[in-house]
């Protein structure tokens, strides 16, 4: 499955909290990853990943979801 969530704005150089800065902040992207990562969740997702340039790049995600077992 394909999110769009959008780049955000561009995050300001004074935050010094994180270690790993990023050229685009994304509130709702970030939103997005905290919430697959919800252990209620967790049993559905398999993984998720950046999407491409060619689908949207920083601005969108990747989300795989389990196979329902029957």
């Amino acid at each position: 499955m394909l999110i769009i969530t959008g780049k955000g704005v561009h995050k300001k150089i004074e935050d010094e909290q994180d270690t790993n800065p990023k050229l685009f902040y994304g509130k709702i992207k970030n939103s997005i990853i905290n919430w697959i990562n919800e252990n209620d969740l967790k049993k559905y997702i398999l993984t998720y990943q950046d999407a491409g340039f060619e689908h949207g790049g920083d601005g969108a995600l990747f989300v795989y979801l389990r196979k329902k077992k029957y």
